[in-house]
């Protein structure tokens, strides 16, 4: 994901930046760079999975009616309401 990167300069609390660099000093992240890139990746993947549920659970609730209303014509015999 590093395709195109751009310099943006932010504001952490202390106390994160330093279980950063404790992290990268003992070797569980490359660096504190890497350790910050890669969870703004996984709070936007995050942020897309729920939209998308969300979405899914949306087209569900007016899918469902038009599948049933469907069934009941197409097969007759079926009576769903």
């Amino acid at each position: 994901m590093l395709s195109q990167t751009e310099k943006y300069t932010a504001m952490l609390p202390r106390d994160c930046l330093q279980e950063l660099r404790n992290m990268a000093d003992e070797k569980i992240i490359a660096s504190v760079n890497q350790g910050i890139r890669a969870a703004i990746e996984d709070f936007v993947r995050a942020h897309k999975e729920r939209g998308y549920k969300h979405s899914m659970r949306e087209a569900a609730t007016v899918a469902a009616p038009l599948a049933l209303s469907f069934a009941s014509v197409s097969l007759g015999y079926c009576s769903i309401e």
